[in-house]
């Protein structure tokens, strides 16, 4: 099973791309800021484990480096990177 992770998950395109693998068949490591977005995308996809959430800012790096080798070790291998994460700064 291949697996991706899907930065800015929580909402808007990011959310609907982590539907979308999960859809596929893809197991999809979610991440965002939102613990309550992450809560009711992995609700929305089923709950049947294949979306794994991490709330996280993903400028924090060291955060991502340790969650990075956790998932390696959990899935074997890390197949695709999404990343969706921005701030918008109208003007």
């Amino acid at each position: 099973m291949q697996t991706v992770i899907v930065t800015g998950a929580t909402q808007g395109i990011g959310k609907g791309i982590a539907l979308a693998l999960r859809g596929e068949g893809r197991r999809v490591i979610a991440i965002g800021r939102s613990a309550i977005g992450l809560e009711r995308l992995r609700q929305e996809a089923g709950g049947d484990g294949l979306v794994v959430t991490e709330a996280m800012d993903i400028a924090d790096t060291d955060r991502f480096q340790t969650c990075l080798g956790r998932w390696i070790a959990d899935f074997g291998a890390i197949d695709g990177l999404v990343n969706a994460a921005g701030v918008l700064e109208p003007g």
